[in-house]
């Protein structure tokens, strides 16, 4: 069982999941697209595999029972409405308090206009005497 749910977290590119982060980073770090575009894309192609999962766990619901199919739908659900938030926060082009696209790697966090920090910690707080 472990065994699957890796599979299906790490090799499946739906947005919230680690294989949807992993897409998107290699969107953004390996083709060289834009924060916003890889955001995008990554939302369209969870939304597109996460109405494919609800489908697949309504029809297997019919046909097969309850078993399975009511967690996977769920899951499904839970993936669009994650993408459903991403692509509304590349519409309105906020996307500084996403885990991933929020990132300063990527260009969309604000810079910090302290400069240093590291072990000697904050420098305008220990100009204030706060820390020495």
């Amino acid at each position: 069982m472990n065994v699957i749910l890796f599979c299906f977290n790490l090799l499946l590119p739906a947005y919230p999941l680690d294989g949807g982060r992993t897409f998107a980073a290699g969107l953004m770090l390996m083709l060289k697209m834009e924060p916003m575009k890889a955001a995008l894309f990554t939302a369209w192609t969870a939304m597109v595999i996460s109405s494919a999962m609800v489908a697949y766990a309504v029809v297997s619901l019919f046909v097969n029972g309850f078993e399975f199919s009511l967690y996977f739908g769920m899951v499904g659900i839970w993936v669009f409405f994650q993408s459903y938030e991403l692509r509304l926060n590349v519409k309105k082009g906020d996307l500084k308090n996403d885990p991933i696209f929020g990132r300063e790697c990527y260009g969309g966090a604000p810079k910090s206009n302290v400069s240093g920090g590291g072990i000697g910690g904050d420098l305008s707080m220990a100009e204030e005497g706060v820390m020495t």
